[in-house]
C-alpha cells in the first residue's frame, strides 16, 4: 500500500512539482499536534525503519517502540505485548485508569 502512495505522488506542492492526488490544500498544517503511540517490528517487511527518521518533524515527541523479531502482522505476532503498550499510552495520555483486560496468550 505504501507504494502506491509513492506511485501515486500523493502530496503538496514542491518546487516545481504541482500538488498531486487527492492532497487537499485546505488541509493546512500537516503536523499532529497529539500525543502519538507507534508501535513497529523490526522485521517488517513493508514498513521499513526508514519510515521513523525524521518523522518528528511532523509529530513532535512521538512514543516509539519497536519489537524485536516482529513482522508485519504485529498484532497477530505479540497481541499481549501490543495490547499492554497501548494500554499504558492510554492510561498516561488521557488520565483515566485503564480498563481490566481479559488474559490474553503471551507472546513470544
Amino acid at each position: 500500500m505504501v507504494g502506491w502512495y509513492r506511485k501515486e505522488g500523493v502530496g503538496p506542492a514542491e518546487g516545481l512539482t504541482p500538488a498531486s492526488g487527492n492532497y487537499a490544500r485546505e488541509a493546512g498544517s500537516l503536523m499532529i499536534d497529539h500525543r502519538t503511540l507507534i508501535i513497529y517490528g523490526d522485521a517488517d517487511m513493508h514498513l521499513h525503519p526508514g519510515l521513523w527518521q525524521g518523522l518528528d518533524a511532523w509529530v513532535p515527541d512521538p512514543e516509539l517502540h519497536r519489537i524485536e523479531g516482529a513482522g508485519h502482522w504485529i498484532l497477530e505476532q505479540h497481541p499481549a505485548r501490543i495490547n499492554a503498550l497501548i494500554r499504558s499510552f492510554l492510561a498516561r495520555t488521557s488520565g483515566a485508569a485503564p480498563a481490566a483486560a481479559a488474559p490474553v496468550g503471551v507472546d513470544a
